[in-house]
């Protein structure tokens, strides 16, 4: 586990560049950190950085899961309402991050 603290959005986006080169189908990326830290804004670059549309985008704390698709589909999941892994099993993540990486 690696612990990053980012300032500012130029720094965000460079790790988001970075995660993209190195992220493979399968992946999952944990993130953590409080209400307007910059969750979102990671996930945003990172789509960004595999070829998506940033635009769209948004947080998933009332959808529980939002996908995008660019070369990577990115399923983005905010796990704080879910009752531990198996609210990931039932929420069918697997199935939502099929071919691509997971964000949570």
């Amino acid at each position: 586990m690696h612990r990053v603290r980012l300032q500012g959005l130029e720094a965000t986006k460079g790790l988001a560049q970075r995660l993209a080169r190195q992220m493979a189908p399968g992946d999952i990326l944990l993130i953590d950190g409080e209400l307007g830290a910059g969750k979102t804004t990671l996930v945003r670059s990172l789509v960004e950085a595999f070829g998506g549309d940033p635009a769209l985008v948004a947080s998933p704390t009332f959808t529980l899961c939002n996908q995008y698709q660019a070369r990577l589909r990115v399923a983005h999941v905010d796990a704080y309402r879910l009752d531990g892994p198996a609210g990931l099993v039932a929420l069918g993540f697997d199935e939502q991050m099929d071919g691509g990486i997971g964000v949570v």
